[in-house]
């Protein structure tokens, strides 16, 4: 046996394929290190204060574990606690896991759950991937995934103890399960995507009036008798998932709130601005400076205050409402909190004195605009007649799904509070579309100069 047999390479190697696992380990390896490096190297100092989330959060959750009842009662207060239902149930629950009886202070869980959630946030990734697949070749959809790896507002919303990182997780989850609907077209997946749908509305109730959106398009993804079908079994899945808190509430002796969080969300997102008069003392807490201000008002009676305005100035609430809202809304800069990318002020972080965390940030801020415009942009052509034919029917339901995500996000804050917050979940779907519009343009360009006559 000659010494050429002996060292040669037994495998043929693709190098297309070879390329692009290198890429996915990549993207995974610094997913990883960008995330648990957050997660361990951040003192964020957030504080449990009344009538915020996070103290809500652990609130029930304590109480679920210590008394067995869903209930936002300060566990220092020596009364028994009453069940409530102000907030959705998924993340409390998800906080339970962290608590014990050894063990069952904010301090001594809010690292533990912080790193919980870095994990989490790297599996994201593989289902964003996943997810991309559905619309983009694999170059572009790992191109979106690396996106989704380094974006600093992925990436710090994980050390705090709220529930944008779980509901990110699986709002992925439900898009790579309609990928998963569009490409089988099989009952198992259209349950899936129910449960998955179920799981992220117990995190957040931003979804919950999402159905109403999708199902009639499930009309135009899917001939008739499918539709019809998958409408059915994701009804059912949804059901399974989300029903048991359904009857809990309706069999359980609830304690009755006056406050009312959609009534809330549209009465303070009425503020041009975020502005009360206008004045930039007020920003971002317009109904705090605003003595009419109500927050306990039903939503009769917030819809009517924001039409009573749009009479009495109709240019400049039609502005607000239309532009300034949506432009809010997916703006960088975190609005109610400490800014930048952070929700609360941090007493470390990597993106502080990391070179690697300082570099990622400033590139997805220089091209944070062109990527949201381009994302609007390919969420409105992929519903012309010409995509079909860019796409495929199988692309082209993911990506008007996708468009879908994107559109009900902005309509749902347009009526409410625009914070950009509440876009962090969103950010994959806009990644995944910008790199669409990159990728059709790409092959535009390339049809073009290949049709064109040699000199």
């Amino acid at each position: 046996m000659s010494v050429e047999t002996i060292f040669r390479w037994p495998v043929r190697i693709d190098v297309k394929k070879a390329l692009i696992a290198l890429i996915v380990i990549t993207a995974f390896v610094i997913g990883v290190a960008l995330r648990l490096t957050m997660v361990l190297e951040t003192e964020t100092g957030q504080q449990l204060h009344e009538g915020g989330d996070t103290t809500e959060y652990y609130s029930y959750a304590y109480n679920l574990i210590h008394h067995g009842v869903y209930s936002k009662q300060w566990p220092g207060i020596n009364e028994e606690p009453v069940p409530d239902a102000k907030r959705s149930p998924g993340y409390p629950l998800f906080l339970t896991f962290f608590l014990s009886d050894s063990a069952d202070s904010f301090d001594a869980i809010a690292k533990p759950v912080a790193i919980a959630q870095g994990l989490i946030s790297v599996i994201t990734i593989f289902f964003a991937i996943g997810f991309f697949r559905g619309f983009l070749s694999w170059p572009w959809a790992c191109g979106a995934a690396m996106m989704v790896a380094i974006s600093p507002h992925l990436i710090t919303i994980n050390v705090n103890v709220m529930s944008e990182s779980l509901f990110t997780f699986l709002l992925v989850v439900f898009c790579f399960c309609i990928r998963q609907l569009a490409k089988r077209k099989t009952w198992q997946w259209a349950l899936l995507s129910g449960l998955a749908f179920g799981g992220a509305l117990l995190i957040r109730p931003t979804l919950q009036y999402f159905l109403v959106f999708l199902l009639p398009a499930f009309f135009v993804f899917f001939p008739r008798r499918d539709a019809i079908r998958f409408g059915i079994l994701l009804i059912a899945g949804f059901m399974l998932c989300y029903g048991p808190w359904m009857a809990r509430n309706m069999i359980t002796p609830i304690a009755k709130s006056e406050f009312d969080f959609a009534a809330f969300s549209i009465q303070k997102g009425m503020y041009p601005g975020l502005m009360h008069n206008d004045d930039p003392r007020t920003y971002g807490f317009p109904n705090h400076f605003d003595p009419q201000f109500d927050q306990n008002k039903t939503m009769a009676s917030a819809v009517d205050e924001v039409f009573s305005r749009l009479r009495n100035e109709p240019m400049k609430y039609l502005q607000w409402f239309i532009i300034g809202k949506p432009s809010m809304l997916l703006s960088w800069g975190i609005v109610v909190g400490k800014g930048d990318i952070f929700i609360y002020p941090l007493r470390a972080s990597p993106y502080q004195d990391n070179g690697v965390f300082r570099l990622t940030r400033e590139l997805m801020l220089y091209i944070h605009w062109p990527v949201v415009i381009l994302a609007l942009l390919v969420a409105v052509f992929v519903w012309t007649g010409r995509s079909q034919s860019l796409l495929g029917d199988n692309g082209l339901i993911v990506a008007r799904f996708s468009s879908l995500v994107l559109a009900y996000f902005i309509l749902v804050h347009m009526a409410g509070t625009p914070l950009p917050r509440y876009a962090i979940p969103i950010k994959p779907v806009i990644y995944g579309l910008a790199l669409l519009g990159l990728q059709l343009s790409f092959e535009a360009v390339r049809r073009y100069l290949r049709g064109r006559p040699a000199a």
